[in-house]
């Protein structure tokens, strides 16, 4: 069975976008993502909304 997401809508435009960040900014959106990640996985029997079947919480999380 395929995930929904694996398909774009055929309302779905792509457009490119460019970003320019500073090194602090980059370190602070790093940690941001960091954090949600470790949000959506403090509950291990659940994890995040998108989670795949088997999926468990990645061991990176613990590294930083």
């Amino acid at each position: 069975m395929e995930s929904s997401m694996s398909k774009p809508s055929p309302r779905c435009v792509s457009t490119p976008a460019e970003l320019t960040l500073s090194a602090q900014d980059s370190a602070h959106l790093a940690w941001d993502l960091l954090d949600i990640h470790r949000r959506a996985w403090r509950d291990t029997s659940r994890g995040p909304l998108d989670r795949r079947s088997g999926e468990e919480r990645p061991g990176w999380l613990d590294m930083a």
